[in-house]
């Protein structure tokens, strides 16, 4: 690059770091929202009445619930609401997992790309940096 057009080259630069930022944090925003409604379908797929263990622990949430005061109909309620929030935090560690495995992926390849690079050589004249 010839030291006129450093001032540009810079511009050029800037534009692209921050385009690239905005669409990585986009990319990701959508994966971790996608993974996490998968996931919370897969491990919902689990919760259901014809299970012990999802049974017995409604009916011990409720109790806890009917202790506090709760008439049984809302103390059920709120136990569901319990699980429920328990599914979706579930959920949510592992749509991130998985954004991380794409960050990971993605920094690798790059990894690989810039040791495929090879090193430009220098021309007379140019800025070095």
């Amino acid at each position: 690059m010839q030291p006129k057009d450093a001032g540009d080259g810079s511009a050029v630069f800037n534009i692209a770091r921050n385009l690239g930022g905005s669409l990585g944090t986009a990319l990701l925003d959508t994966i971790v929202t996608r993974r996490e409604q998968f996931h919370d379908f897969q491990i919902g797929a689990f919760i259901n009445n014809y299970r012990p263990l999802v049974t017995d622990r409604v009916q011990a949430l409720t109790t806890v619930f009917v202790n506090k005061g709760y008439d049984s109909v809302t103390a059920t309620q709120q136990a569901y609401a319990q699980i429920k929030n328990v599914v979706r935090e579930n959920a949510y560690i592992m749509a991130f997992n998985d954004a991380f495995l794409v960050v990971i992926g993605s920094l690798l390849a790059g990894a690989v790309l810039v040791w495929l690079c090879h090193q430009a050589k220098a021309v007379p004249g140019a800025v070095a940096h």
